[in-house]
């Protein structure tokens, strides 16, 4: 009935079965001994030629409901986090706003339980996620936006808090030992991502940027992620002008840019060779295209050589050794220098 027809139920069902989870979360130190002598009995009625089957499946029964620890939120189990992303039709079976309220409550709880007993649980975090990602096959942007962008949110603020807290981070004894990531929760939000939202997915992947390279740990797998999200998210026109947000150079005199300001025309730069000008809609797409010009102009006329590079390759990529580059995510192959230009270098190779 949760699963079929929950506008019809009332809002202790859901609490009911909330409670449930929580326990087999973090059972009860009597509840725990129960389930340990439950365990124990079980392999001996197993082992025993006198032990009944209806024994043996009264101590199986209770077994399945009450040794879940983690996979509650595994393979076919039902979660109250993915009613928050279901198709409400007709409009008379949606689920009332005090319903949504309820269940965006119960499921920060459990978000906050699984990270306080993370050690144990981390191998369910990412089944917990996963009703709360948006699932790109149906068109219900609007409603994931509105009932399960918010809860990600404040997952991410609960995670960064928890981890920013001298009590914890200075303690030896720490409990978790560790916390889930922020970055793939970071990532989950960049998706069906709307023409005038370019500004501000382009300052958030400067912030993740800013994180990458702040945190001082290898980041080259998390930026290929970033690359992947923003093509399965948007569209060739909003992708570059994502990459005309990222590239514009603030000062193109600086002669000393930082590592954040060297990704950012890096990942600019990709986005632009991956314009597809025979996508659907390629008025828009070259429009775009034509008002990349300008930051490109603005490459060409930097003092730091890796942009006055890029600046000059436009929408190639570099192919002598060196600075080849792999085929991109979700990309079929690199794409090489026109023959012109080909000519041009080897022409130049040869003055030299």
């Amino acid at each position: 009935m949760l699963r079929r027809i929950p506008e019809l139920l009332p809002e202790e069902y859901f609490m009911e079965w909330h409670n449930y989870v929580k326990t087999n979360l973090v059972p009860t130190a009597h509840l725990s001994a129960a389930i340990y002598r439950m365990a124990d009995n079980l392999d001996s009625e197993s082992a025993s030629d006198f032990t009944t089957s209806q024994e043996t499946n009264a101590s199986s029964h209770w077994m399945r409901f009450l040794n879940q620890r983690t996979d509650i939120f595994g393979f076919r189990a039902f979660s109250l986090a993915s009613l928050l992303q279901r198709p409400h039709e007709p409009s008379s079976l949606c689920l009332s706003d005090s319903l949504i309220t309820l269940l965006q409550k119960v499921v920060l709880e459990q978000a906050q339980i699984l990270m306080q007993e993370f050690d144990e649980l981390h191998r369910s975090w990412e089944d917990f996620l996963a009703p709360l990602r948006f699932d790109t096959w149906h068109d219900l942007y609007e409603t994931w936006k509105r009932n399960c962008a918010p809860i990600l949110d404040t997952i991410i603020v609960c995670v960064e808090s928890y981890r920013n807290d001298p009590k914890w981070r200075d303690d030896p004894g720490r409990k978790p030992s560790f916390l889930p990531p922020s970055f793939d929760l970071r990532l989950a939000l960049f998706t069906s991502i709307e023409k005038e939202e370019h500004a501000r997915i382009a300052k958030e992947v400067l912030g993740l940027l800013e994180n990458l390279t702040a945190s001082g740990r290898p980041y080259h797998r998390e930026l290929d992620q970033i690359k992947s999200r923003i093509l399965k998210s948007v569209g060739t026109v909003v992708q570059v002008q994502i990459a005309c947000s990222l590239g514009e150079l603030r000062d193109s005199n600086n002669a000393e840019p930082s590592m954040i300001d060297f990704l950012r025309v890096d990942l600019a730069h990709w986005l632009l060779r991956r314009a597809d000008k025979r996508s659907e809609g390629s008025t828009a797409v070259l429009d775009a295209l034509e008002k990349s010009e300008l930051m490109l102009s603005g490459w060409r006329k930097s003092k730091i050589e890796e942009f006055r590079m890029r600046g000059a390759l436009r929408y190639n990529s570099a192919t002598w050794a060196g600075l080849s580059e792999p085929s991109s995510p979700g990309s079929s192959a690199t794409i090489w220098l026109s023959s012109s230009e080909e000519s041009s270098s080897e022409s130049s190779v040869a003055r030299l």
